[in-house]
């Protein structure tokens, strides 16, 4: 997934771009870079602090799978070079229940395994792809939700190949249960891209006020 943050637009825009002074092109080329090259680019903050208004995550959920920017051309201004960049955030796979606030709830047959993946809503149950009760278990020592995949957990094991010798008992297969939500998916979500794409313009608009005073003053 990618945010491209680009100076060029219109051919009107353009046209009028080659009209500032060099001061006022500085400025333009330093808010390009906050905005998309520098460590705190206000691109990636922006798409950060709408996914979290949304969804159950952390900082570092988004921060950990950005991959980087990158410049994808630029308007050369006044004899100053102003960059347009691509940012992107890569995953491979996507999130456990474990990064959205998973908890068991009651007792004995009665225990449900619950996460909680939007800010808002509270804790709901976890369901299965094939409909079984979730259980938990850590068999390398972190929890995570599993699920069986067919309706016995069991069966008699006989013979050759069974692992076993004479009669017993194989466990069939479970699978752990991830979700269907990645990082990129939750910031180009649809509910969170349009708000993400207004902080941007937001902040660039904020950040290029700033450089100009610097520049022109």
């Amino acid at each position: 997934m990618a945010m491209r943050i680009d100076v060029k637009g219109s051919d009107d825009v353009v046209k009028e771009l080659h009209k500032i002074t060099r001061g006022a092109a500085m400025a333009a080329r330093d808010t390009m870079l906050s905005m998309g090259a520098r460590k705190s680019a206000g691109a990636k903050t922006a798409a950060d602090q709408e996914a979290r208004k949304i969804y159950n995550i952390k900082q570092a959920d988004i921060y950990g799978k950005y991959k980087g920017h990158t410049e994808t051309g630029s308007e050369t201004v006044a004899g100053v070079k102003i960059p347009s960049f691509r940012l992107e955030f890569e995953q491979r796979g996507t999130f456990t229940p474990v990064h959205f606030g998973m908890k068991m709830s009651g007792r004995g047959r009665n225990k449900t395994v619950k996460w909680q993946p939007l800010k808002a809503g509270g804790l709901v149950p976890l369901k299965s792809s094939k409909g079984f009760p979730v259980f938990l278990a850590a068999p390398k020592g972190v929890m995570l939700p599993w699920a069986r995949l067919q309706q016995k957990s069991w069966v008699k094991a006989r013979g050759k190949g069974s692992g076993y010798r004479g009669t017993g008992w194989k466990h069939l297969p479970v699978e752990v249960i991830h979700t269907h939500l990645s990082t990129p998916q939750m910031i180009d979500n649809e509910k969170v891209d349009p708000n993400k794409r207004s902080e941007i313009e937001r902040r660039m608009e904020k950040t290029l006020d700033e450089k100009m005073k610097k520049y022109l003053k």
